[in-house]
């Protein structure tokens, strides 16, 4: 038994920025971003510690050594750095995702077929399949349901498809990878 879904392929990167969140839930893929998760703190920190740095040495030429005021200042100062901090990382990865999904592969139909085997993916174009046993991961969200392969995201939106169709679709995805990796219940969020 398989199940067939053809939709547009022209996905929100909104989507797969969801996608990116969920994959730190993954037992996988959470080894793979440990490099960027060390990088993006370390960038947070010196952005907390130069804006910290910034509110001391004003509050020191301005008001002289009021500890007080220096302390309001960098306290201001931590929310501040962690918003930019936020909207940085959320414009790289929606400018990410955007790239990607620009290319001509995400500018038609996509049939995916499902079975006990794996799942395949196919557009006029091109054509690859693959199976359980290589797939990192199946997470259903509300917004999607996301298949985690090595560093790739294969998201299948839920608003492009009949609720009971995907809800259909998940349960019996998220069974079929269960079985291949030998897991208990299956992951949803």
């Amino acid at each position: 038994m398989s199940q067939v879904i053809t939709f547009d392929a022209r996905i929100d990167p909104a989507l797969f920025i969801r996608a990116s969140q969920l994959k730190y839930q993954t037992r996988t893929l959470r080894k793979i971003d440990w490099g960027f998760q060390v990088w993006s703190f370390v960038t947070m920190m010196l952005v907390v510690f130069g804006l910290g740095g910034a509110a001391v040495v004003t509050v020191i030429l301005t008001l002289g050594m009021d500890a007080v005021n220096t302390l309001i200042l960098f306290l201001v100062a931590l929310p501040l750095a962690y918003g930019i901090w936020y909207c940085y990382h959320r414009a790289l990865w929606h400018t990410m995702f955007k790239q990607i999904l620009a290319s001509p592969l995400y500018h038609r139909e996509m049939t995916y077929r499902f079975d006990e085997v794996g799942f395949e993916m196919s557009t006029d174009g091109a054509k690859w399949s693959i199976a359980w046993a290589m797939t990192d991961d199946v997470i259903a969200d509300a917004q999607g349901l996301f298949l985690y392969v090595g560093g790739l995201i294969y998201a299948i939106p839920a608003s492009d498809l009949e609720p009971e169709t995907f809800e259909s679709l998940s349960q019996t995805v998220q069974s079929w990878y269960g079985i291949a990796q030998g897991d208990g219940p299956w992951r949803k969020t």
